[in-house]
């Protein structure tokens, strides 16, 4: 359980029997709690110390590597909930928002709470059907897939738009700058858009909102 555990945080999930972090993570928690609990109650006082302090150790390590990765990557809360207060403010029942990678789970919440009466939309689209992490070597290897993906969801906005919809973009809010390892994947939309005559201007750049329009 450990190893694998230390392979899911170091190069890719892994899923045991569901969800790693709601499977594999709890139970190694688990696991190092007993072993303290074993060895305080252990005879041999003499490793007691050190057994104690090594398992409290990686209890605190583990504590530390999911708190780091939310912190390092994550937006904080407030910053989707105002971005999900701001879009419900600008569209209707016909407008369409496009989120990047995973934004489509953390504006959901938000965004019913807002009162967003419009569709919300995923690239790529196959992200809507995955749980857990954002797997960016995984889509990496996808990229031709994508930029599919892309043209279709392009025609989508251009038929919305010849209907008068309005359709917001938003920028990747773990990659903001667009440098980051997922850049060229969400660039296949963007180059999908250019090619059925949309272009794409910036329309609140502290929350990442862009809309759509005919060239």
């Amino acid at each position: 359980l450990a190893a694998a555990l230390l392979y899911s945080i170091l190069i890719r999930p892994v899923y045991l029997a569901g969800r790693y972090d709601l499977v594999a993570w709890p139970g190694a928690i688990l696991w190092l709690s007993i072993l303290v609990t074993q060895f305080a109650a252990g005879r041999r006082r003499h490793i007691r110390r050190p057994l104690i302090l090594a398992a409290a150790g990686l209890l605190v390590l583990f504590s530390l590597v999911p708190i780091h990765r939310i912190l390092a990557f994550h937006p904080p809360t407030s910053f989707h909930r105002v971005r999900a207060e701001r879009l419900a403010e600008l569209t209707g029942p016909n407008d369409l928002v496009v989120a990047f990678s995973y934004d489509q789970d953390y504006l959901t919440y938000y965004l019913h709470r807002a009162g967003f009466g419009g569709a919300l939309l995923s690239f790529p689209t196959w992200l809507e059907a995955q749980v857990g992490w954002v797997d960016t070597k995984a889509d990496l290897g996808r990229y031709d897939e994508a930029v599919k993906d892309g043209a279709r969801l392009a025609l989508q906005v251009r038929q919305a738009l010849i209907q008068g919809a309005m359709v917001a973009v938003l920028s990747d809010s773990m990659d903001v700058k667009g440098m980051g390892p997922r850049s060229p994947v969400n660039r296949a939309f963007l180059d999908a858009l250019a090619a059925v005559g949309v272009g794409v201007h910036p329309f609140d750049l502290e929350l990442g909102i862009h809309t759509c329009f005919i060239e």
